[in-house]
């Protein structure tokens, strides 16, 4: 009940509510050089949801997922995974012009990262979960009235430390995607 009365309170004080769905893919770097070495770089999705606060100020939340990839690691060269993904939440401003709209946001993720590591003499595995700043531009292009095409630029730094080394898992995001958008 208290949550019906919260929600029709803010009904009634704001005019009209945007809500925005959209999905990214693209390409995703890793910052530190030796895990960049093992791994290389990847790619990622970004499916998310967003809504229009007041005047070009929004919140968004998303899911990154898609980087995984295989490597050799060691002396020995034994075969090893590395998955990363998160759910990111981010207060977004965009400024409508038009056809165009560039936007900048500042966020935080929280990210799970896994690596197995397949040796004979022992079997390593890491899962643990780290948050983190999430920095983002971009630009929405609008050819239709509620559909955009749009390039995302994300850097996320993401240290962690699996064993005895700090590593940084961030790293940049180029993606393209598109969207729609209603209106409540």
């Amino acid at each position: 009940m208290l949550f019906f009365l919260l929600f029709s309170t803010l009904a009634l004080c704001v005019q009209a509510i945007d809500i925005e769905a959209g999905f990214l893919y693209g390409m995703r770097t890793v910052a530190d050089s030796q895990i960049k070495k093992v791994y290389g770089n990847g790619s990622c999705m970004f499916p998310f949801v967003g809504v229009n606060i007041w005047k070009g100020l929004g919140l968004a939340i998303g899911y990154e997922t898609g980087f995984s990839r295989d490597g050799k690691i060691g002396l020995y060269e034994e075969p090893t995974t590395l998955k990363v993904g998160g759910f990111i939440v981010s207060l977004v401003y965009q400024h409508r012009l038009g056809l165009v709209a560039p936007y900048l946001g500042l966020g935080y993720g929280s990210f799970s990262y896994e690596q197995t590591i397949d040796s004979p003499y022992a079997f390593e595995k890491v899962d643990a979960t780290q948050g983190g700043l999430v920095i983002s531009a971009g630009i929405k292009v609008y050819p239709l009235k509620n559909v955009f095409i749009c390039g995302d630029f994300k850097y996320i730094p993401l240290k962690v430390k699996p064993f005895e080394e700090t590593v940084d898992l961030g790293g940049m995001r180029l993606s393209l995607g598109l969207g729609a958008s209603f209106g409540l």
